[in-house]
C-alpha cells in the first residue's frame, strides 16, 4: 500500500514538473503576453473613463462593467491603463485587442445600437513622449427590423453612420448573447500595419469577419504609416451608444 502511494506521489510530482516545464518553454518560445487586462474585480479599480456624462457600474461578482450612455450618445473609453501618456506600446505584427459585449435585444430595442472603436498613435517628435491619434477603426452594432446587425465601416460615429454601416450588404444578423470583438493587427507589405476584425460567439464561432478592415493611416500626413512611425495603441472606446446600457467584460491587449 505504501509503495502504491509512493508511486502515485512520484507520478503526481513528475506531472506537475512537466506542466511547469511546458509553461516555461511556451513563454520562452514567444507565447502570448498580456499587455493589458481590465480589472472589474473591484468597483473602484477599473480604468474606463466616463465620457460626456456617461457612467460605468462594475459588477465585482461577475467581473463585468455596465456602461450607461450620456445625453450626447457617448459611452466610456479606456487608454488601456495608460491615461497619462495615452499610449500603449505593442508589437503590431501580433497585437490583439479584445473585448466581450453582451448583445441583449431587451435592452437594445429596434433603432438602438453602439459603435466600438480602437485607435492607434503616432509620435509627434522623435524621442518625445508626445502622441497624436493616427487612425481609428470602428465596428457597428444596431438592432434593425431584420434583427441585430453587425458590420465594419469607417464612416464615423453618429446616428446616421450606424444606420448606413449596418445597411451594407456585408452586414450580418446575430442572436442575443455574449460576443468577443477581436482586432488582430499584422504587418503587411511595405511595413504597413493592417487590422482584421472578427466577432466570435460563445461557441467560438466567428459570426462576422472583415479581413483588411483598415490599413493604419494618418488623418492628414500621408497615405500610410510604417511600423516604425506608429507609437502604439491610443484607446478603446464605445464612441456612440444610443442603447441605454451595455454590459462588457474581458477587455484586454495581448501580443
Amino acid at each position: 500500500m505504501q509503495k502504491i502511494l509512493k508511486n502515485r506521489i512520484i507520478t503526481s510530482v513528475c506531472a506537475l514538473f512537466m506542466l511547469i516545464c511546458c509553461a516555461v518553454l511556451f513563454a520562452a518560445c514567444g507565447g502570448p503576453t498580456t499587455i493589458y487586462q481590465a480589472d472589474f474585480s473591484k468597483a473602484d479599480n477599473n480604468d474606463f473613463n466616463a465620457f460626456d456624462g456617461s457612467a460605468v457600474t462594475v459588477d465585482t461578482t461577475n467581473k463585468t462593467a455596465t456602461i450607461t450612455a450620456s445625453a450626447k450618445d457617448r459611452g466610456a473609453n479606456t487608454y488601456f491603463g495608460n491615461a497619462e501618456t495615452k499610449n500603449t506600446e505593442v508589437d503590431f505584427s501580433k497585437a490583439v485587442v479584445s473585448v466581450k459585449v453582451n448583445i441583449d435585444s431587451k435592452t437594445m430595442t429596434e433603432g438602438q445600437g453602439f459603435i466600438w472603436s480602437v485607435a492607434t498613435n503616432q509620435k509627434l517628435a522623435e524621442g518625445a513622449d508626445e502622441y497624436a491619434q493616427a487612425n481609428e477603426t470602428m465596428i457597428y452594432f444596431l438592432n434593425t427590423a431584420d434583427g441585430i446587425k453587425v458590420a465594419h465601416s469607417d464612416l464615423g460615429s453618429n446616428a446616421e453612420t450606424i444606420f448606413a454601416a449596418t445597411s451594407q450588404s456585408e452586414a450580418k444578423v446575430i442572436e442575443d448573447g455574449w460576443y468577443e470583438i477581436k482586432y488582430t493587427y499584422r504587418v503587411a507589405e511595405d511595413d504597413v500595419v493592417k487590422v482584421d476584425i472578427s466577432v466570435v460567439n460563445e461557441d467560438g464561432e466567428a459570426v462576422y469577419e472583415k479581413k483588411d478592415a483598415a490599413a493604419v493611416k494618418p488623418n492628414q500626413i500621408s497615405d500610410s504609416f510604417t511600423v516604425d512611425e506608429l507609437a502604439g495603441l491610443r484607446y478603446g472606446w464605445f464612441c456612440y451608444m444610443s442603447v441605454d446600457t451595455l454590459e462588457v467584460s474581458s477587455l484586454s491587449v495581448v501580443q
